[in-house]
């Protein structure tokens, strides 16, 4: 009897474990056929000229966390596809404003619906901060689509925050 009170008990807590992962305020981008679980707290907004929303965490001092999306048409294969993003990064930086770009890690990544893909870290040098960005590289809808999540903050807030870029990109997956 004991060993099925505590079987009862274990399955329950399952339910409710696999019950709480699932539940997040998830955010749809019907056009890009993906969404992600946005992290408590932050916002979002729309910006003119981009295709997708952004999120934004609690604004600092100097900068704002956020997370931001981007697709793209390319048949290569996703770690060959996220190798060419890093040297055009780390070839192009002065493009953008930057003064350097350095690659810190480049290593595959798994969501949690079982989605492969790649994780970047770069640090760069930016007006005079240190910044911080995760990228995250997977396949999308069809042969040939590729989508890139970005979480960028301070370098400073890393601890911080890239347990939160981390888990929201986890919880990435294509919608039906």
């Amino acid at each position: 009897m004991e060993r099925l009170v505590f079987a009862a008990a274990f399955v329950f807590l399952l339910a409710l474990t696999g019950q709480a992962q699932d539940s997040c305020q998830r955010h749809v981008e019907p056009a890009g056929g993906f969404s992600i679980c946005a992290p408590v707290g932050w916002e979002t907004r729309e910006k003119e000229g981009l295709k997708f929303k952004l999120l934004f965490g609690t604004p600092g001092q100097y900068f704002t966390p956020n997370i931001n999306f981007k697709d793209d048409k390319d048949s290569r294969l996703i770690n060959d596809y996220a190798t060419a993003g890093v040297d055009y990064i780390l070839k192009n930086y002065e493009q953008v404003g930057a003064s350097s770009v350095k690659l810190v890690t480049q290593e595959p990544f798994t969501t949690a619906s079982g989605a492969s893909g790649i994780r970047v870290a770069l640090r760069a040098e930016y007006k005079g901060l240190l910044i911080r960005t995760l990228q995250y590289y997977f396949n999308g809808k069809g042969d040939d689509q590729k989508i890139l999540v970005t979480g960028t903050a301070l370098e400073v807030d890393q601890v911080t925050l890239d347990p939160i870029f981390d888990r929201a990109a986890k919880s990435f997956r294509l919608e039906k």
